[in-house]
């Protein structure tokens, strides 16, 4: 819960820009200064904690400590079962959706000078899940990035 300064509290969600700001400011002192000036404390409505806590205090500290300890512990947990599924031979991402064929379009149309999203448009998935949809303008610039990575080497 959040106390917007005149003592109600409500229920928000800080955006996630203001969540990675108060996570890798070098001054965190800085942030809190910025929460506090805007009349947002931490408050527990139960449990040992309950009351309004200032952003400064020990408790956003630890906080803050714990979710970054949590977030590192679960990236390398990610990380370590994604090595543990290599190992076993399975695969990391979703099924392959470009093939030959898109490759030699996507290629003429690049030649054309036609933008990333407009080649994407003209391509069509040709097998799979996803036959009949349209590739993502990321798929087609990694697919693109590829070959010419491939064809200079």
């Amino acid at each position: 819960m959040l106390n917007d300064g005149h003592g109600s509290p409500r229920r928000a969600v800080p955006d996630r820009a203001r969540l990675i700001a108060l996570r890798s400011t070098p001054s965190r002192r800085a942030s809190w200064a910025a929460l506090r000036a805007a009349g947002i404390a931490l408050e527990f409505l139960t449990g040992e904690l309950q009351g309004s806590h200032d952003p400064s205090g020990v408790v956003f500290t630890v906080l803050a400590a714990l979710s970054g300890m949590e977030r590192e512990y679960i990236r390398d947990w990610t990380l370590e079962g994604h090595e543990s599924a290599r190992a076993r031979g399975k695969a990391i991402g979703g099924a392959a959706v470009t093939d030959e064929n898109m490759l030699a379009m996507a290629l003429h149309l690049r030649g054309q000078d036609l933008s990333l999203r407009d080649i994407a448009a003209r391509l069509v998935i040709t097998s799979g899940k996803k036959k009949g949809r349209h590739p993502s303008a990321a798929t087609v610039l990694r697919m693109l990035r590829d070959h010419d990575q491939h064809t200079a080497t």
